[in-house]
């Protein structure tokens, strides 16, 4: 002020952001000067820790509650169809399978890693691995050796010009329903097929090539 006087007083810790000075005889001041500052807080670094907990991936579990020695099902290992389970593929399961335990012969399919095939007359289409309980499981060294002598023997046909599945089903079984079996239990090698003749898929089956050898259903 003209005589010394204080506008204002504060403790506040400031920085200074603009400032603007004017001479100016009016008001009894030589000059005016504008002053712009901000207030200026202290900051420091928090820590924070964190824990983080990893969920564990759970074991194939068997009927006793134990688990396989490797947490996977292997072939020659003895499983049960879990209730409402469907085939690999989405067909629906006869009720009578839920009640049987089964021998796996065949685990896993090109790209299909969860892909599981049992050994029984009757069911001829896969699981999905997750929809089977393992009952007793077998030793890695022991798989190989059971693997051969648990698959079934399946008779091939090798597809002509003019085939179709309805066609090889009718001749075969004398029931043309059996192309489901057909095509469940060749999906693989049939849909390779297409994909060799330029195509997305074989369209469930309809789409299919001389010279393809098929397994048949038992």
């Amino acid at each position: 002020m003209p005589k010394g006087g204080k506008l204002f007083d504060t403790n506040l810790k400031v920085s200074l952001e603009d400032y603007k000075i004017i001479e100016d005889a009016g008001n009894g001041f030589d000059v005016n000067a504008e002053i712009k500052l901000k207030q200026y807080r202290d900051y420091q670094t928090k820590t924070i820790a964190l824990t983080i907990n990893q969920a564990s991936t759970p074991s194939q579990k068997t009927s006793n509650g134990g688990a396989s020695s490797s947490g996977v099902i292997k072939v020659g290992d003895t499983v049960k169809v879990k209730t409402g389970a469907k085939y690999y593929y989405g067909q629906t399961v006869p009720s009578w399978v839920y009640s049987g335990t089964y021998k796996v012969y065949k685990v896993g399919v090109t790209g299909l890693s969860d892909y599981v095939v049992v050994d029984k007359t009757g069911i001829n289409s896969p699981f999905h691995a997750a929809d089977l309980t393992v009952i007793t499981t077998i030793t890695a060294s022991s798989a190989s050796t059971r693997s051969a002598s648990s698959a079934p023997t399946y008779k091939t046909y090798t597809i002509k010009s003019g085939d179709t599945l309805l066609g090889i089903a009718k001749s075969r079984f004398g029931n043309g329903s059996k192309y489901i079996e057909i095509y469940n239990l060749n999906k693989t090698v049939i849909e390779n097929a297409a994909k060799a003749h330029g195509f997305a898929s074989s369209s469930n089956g309809n789409r299919i090539w001389a010279g393809t050898i098929l397994q048949m259903p038992n």
